[in-house]
């Protein structure tokens, strides 16, 4: 694959706070029966794995068509550059033409994308409907936890919980088939007034009394929200392999060394055509390759939103980092105002993600 360097490696993530395959969902089972009585929710996964195949499989086309045409224009540029170094002949002529078909080439995969921005849109309204689905199971949890609680033991009250809860599901699809733009709302929700997916849940609910069970479902949300969500983040910041932070450490070391390098090749090619006998061409093509390496580099971090997906990662992983140390060490009413405040982090996650990604790039070199 051409992005490969430059994809995600987490995108394969297994959504593991949502998705089980049959025997982890056993095990489970096996492991907290009463627990699996409630975070147990069918519906809920068919809804979440629609909406995030959707999403991964139109962030491939897009992000796929625009690696392609920036490397085809990158090099383009750098061809034709070389091209007319090498004076007349058959050689310049091949290059050249070469360099035209090439930048051509990225220019209809550029304007094929405009065509298809649709694409674009697909992939972050299901990729928005697919957080706001996470959002929605352990939202709905934590706002409805008397109720939770006793569905853990109780026949009758599970299956009413149950009924409530695939209702409350419905009713959300169905608003969200209904927003007209989804995204920019969300961006442009800097007060958090659409967190909640429930408006009642803006308020907190009452004291909760301690008990077993409230404290095994409070370990659920330790482990299955939060700490799910610091492991993803934290991979994401590994340094030692191929993650959004090490692409965009590695992307701005080297567009931070061609920056001064520019100025000092042209400075030496143009002292060297001053000066009789030098042969100033390799000093130009050198010049070309440094400026197209530069092109390419730029290009790819503009497309995959490495550095800006790495910035929001290291934010991300503080907040929840913080979140969790207080968390440990808690009573039960300060974990579920903890709770909230882990809620009101992943939105804002959620939203600097539409941010960065909501403008179509589409860079041809």
């Amino acid at each position: 694959m051409i992005s490969g360097r430059f994809e995600n490696p987490l995108d394969s993530w297994p959504n593991s706070d949502l998705l089980m395959d049959d025997s982890e969902r056993e095990q489970f089972a096996a492991d907290h029966e009463r627990l699996f009585r409630i975070v147990d929710f069918p519906e809920l996964r068919t809804a979440f794995k629609e909406a995030n195949d959707a999403a991964a499989e139109a962030k491939n086309h897009t992000r796929q068509t625009s690696f392609k045409a920036i490397i085809l224009g990158a090099a383009g540029v750098g061809l034709l550059g070389i091209g007319g170094l090498v004076g007349v002949g058959w050689l310049s002529w091949i290059l050249q033409a070469i360099a035209l078909l090439a930048i051509l080439f990225a220019g209809g995969l550029g304007f094929a994308q405009w065509l298809t921005s649709d694409k674009h849109k697909v992939w972050l309204r299901s990729r928005w409907q697919a957080e706001r689905l996470r959002q929605f199971h352990f939202q709905y949890l934590l706002n409805n936890w008397a109720d939770a609680l006793a569905a853990m033991d109780n026949d009758a009250a599970q299956e009413s919980f149950a009924e409530t809860r695939r209702k409350a599901l419905t009713g959300l699809l169905r608003r969200f088939g209904e927003e007209v733009d989804p995204i920019a709302l969300s961006v442009s929700d800097v007060t958090h007034e659409h967190l909640w997916l429930n408006p009642d849940w803006k308020t907190p609910s009452p004291s909760q009394e301690t008990s077993s069970d409230a404290e095994e479902l409070a370990l659920f949300f330790r482990k299955s929200r939060l700490g799910i969500q610091l492991d993803y983040t934290l991979s994401t910041l590994d340094p030692t392999a191929n993650t959004p932070k090490a692409n965009a450490d590695w992307m701005r070391n080297a567009q931070t060394a061609i920056v001064p390098a520019s100025p000092i090749l042209a400075l030496v090619a143009l002292v060297t055509m001053l000066i009789p006998g030098i042969q100033s061409a390799w000093f130009h093509a050198l010049l070309i390759a440094v400026g197209t390496l530069g092109l390419l580099l730029r290009g790819l971090d503009t497309v995959s939103a490495t550095s800006k997906d790495a910035d929001r990662y290291e934010v991300y992983y503080a907040q929840l980092r913080s979140l969790r140390d207080s968390f440990d060490t808690a009573a039960l009413d300060v974990q579920l105002s903890l709770l909230r405040q882990v809620e009101s982090s992943a939105y804002e996650e959620m939203r600097g993600f539409l941010k960065a990604n909501q403008k179509l790039e589409i860079a041809v070199g």
